[in-house]
């Protein structure tokens, strides 16, 4: 559909009219305070940042085993059957402008989702194309620059807003030292210099070791985790003729496993106004045992208390990349673990939108139309076990909780974050009032749309 098309008025001019008085960075700290930069972001801000620039959230990914990229790039369609690649680029039209930008999905892409994207205003122009090189050919040709959650390779930078080099910095794990004064403790060298000696430095008894390479590798493709020597020796040398037979980044991490509470936060930077840093997002992180596959987020109120525990490397963190990357722009996530003494350890860095950023961008939409606090939690797994099942099938089952107005007036509904209708599966942005109504409204989700969520953790 094209703009012309769009007859809807976007949620973005919506709620830039309900709310303008909430349009402006909202301070959390007064003037002086050390973390005084710090503000709470507007959603509509957010999107006036991006509007200039297409929106393509895909890993670039590769399942081609000539392609270096296929050591480190998960190819989720390939690892996790037809479809599985679907699941993230929705999420771009929670940060787009529609009528000034567009959002860039794969050709396979359900077009009852993008339709009903359409009606409710959150989704304008779509431009398909599939794969990297075909995006990066395709924006080329039209003119556009493209925000992206990856690199755009190293062809293509004249249409990415953030350069490989900028990417690169920003988002591989050999950085994290460079970007943070509140990194996690580690081991940074040469793989093959790695001994034992190294085990026994970053080892402690009764926890893991992490072992991590550093070629930018996404969804925890590059971090492993180990608990005895025998594994660390297999592990590290299984990396290491990886590493030979594609020529990829000889450096690798090792670090002891960090006792706390796995969090994260986000924010948002901009050259334009290079003296504000918007808080996007504080969230608890569900990790499977594994330690490295994620679940979904918890998405926090921004409160100043919060703030304040994770402020400082917040601060530390951007001033980092800013003078490493003067003109990287968009959201700078952060993993990080918060000790039981409240100190935090930072441990992933990255220039870029995290799988949260499309729930926490709903947070961000609903609190500046409303003015009340919501709870959103992400990513929760609906699986019908339909093949070919559109998601306007998904929306009969849901009724009047898919309707915006209804989750504005009522703080509760679904959104999708993405939705794979060759294997009849979805990943839903949940919104409830408060955290607490999570499980039970879940249960009624269930009982709804016929599915059982395969998320099972508890929200405390």
């Amino acid at each position: 559909m094209s703009e012309n098309e769009t007859k809807v008025k976007s949620q973005v001019e919506q709620v830039a009219e309900l709310s303008a008085a909430r349009d402006a960075p909202e301070p959390l700290f007064e003037p002086g305070h050390a973390l005084e930069r710090l503000t709470v972001s507007s959603w509509t801000r957010i999107c006036e940042s991006l509007s200039p620039f297409d929106i393509y959230m895909q890993f670039n990914q590769s399942s081609d085993a000539s392609d270096p990229r296929s050591a480190y790039r998960l190819d989720y369609a390939s690892l996790l059957g037809p479809g599985m690649d679907l699941m993230m680029p929705m999420a771009g039209a929670y940060m787009c402008w529609p009528g000034r930008n567009r959002v860039v999905l794969p050709t396979r892409t359900d077009r009852t989702l993008v339709a009903y994207m359409q009606r409710i205003g959150f989704l304008g122009e779509v431009v398909y194309h599939e794969g990297n090189d075909e995006v990066v050919a395709g924006q080329r040709a039209a003119g556009r620059r493209t925000y992206t959650i990856d690199d755009m390779g190293p062809d293509g930078d004249d249409v990415a807003v953030n350069s490989v080099h900028d990417m690169i910095i920003g988002n591989s794990k050999e950085s994290v030292n460079q970007l943070s004064n509140h990194c996690a403790p580690e081991i940074r060298k040469d793989m093959f210099e790695v001994t034992d000696e190294d085990w026994e430095a970053t080892h402690e008894p009764g926890l893991r070791v992490f072992v991590k390479t550093c070629n930018t590798e996404a969804a925890g493709e590059g971090v492993h985790p180990v608990e005895t020597i025998e594994e660390f020796r297999a592990k590290v040398g299984e990396i290491k003729a990886t590493t030979e037979r594609y020529g990829l980044n000889r450096t690798i991490v090792l670090q002891p496993e960090v006792v706390g509470d796995n969090k994260s936060f986000q924010v948002f930077i901009t050259p334009d106004r290079p003296d504000e840093v918007a808080v996007v997002a504080l969230t608890d992180q569900l990790i499977a045992p594994d330690g490295k596959k994620y679940a979904g987020s918890i998405n926090h109120d921004l409160t100043r208390e919060r703030v304040e525990v994770v402020g400082p490397a917040m601060l530390d963190l951007v001033d980092n990349l800013k003078g490493l990357c003067p003109e990287a722009r968009g959201f700078v996530m952060c993993d990080y673990f918060e000790r039981a003494d409240g100190t935090v350890a930072v441990y992933d860095p990255g220039l870029r939108p995290s799988s949260n950023t499309g729930a926490a961008m709903v947070k961000r939409w609903i609190e500046q139309a409303t003015g009340e606090a919501v709870g959103v939690t992400n990513s929760p797994w609906f699986d019908w076990g339909e093949e070919g099942l559109p998601y306007e099938t998904v929306l009969q089952r849901l009724g009047k909780y898919a309707e915006p107005d209804y989750i504005l007036a009522n703080r509760t509904g679904v959104l999708p974050r993405g939705h794979n209708h060759l294997q009849g599966k979805a990943r839903f942005i949940i919104i409830t009032p408060t955290r607490a109504d999570f499980e039970p409204f879940r249960d009624e989700l269930e009982q709804r749309v016929g599915a059982r969520s395969t998320t099972t953790a508890k929200i405390n």
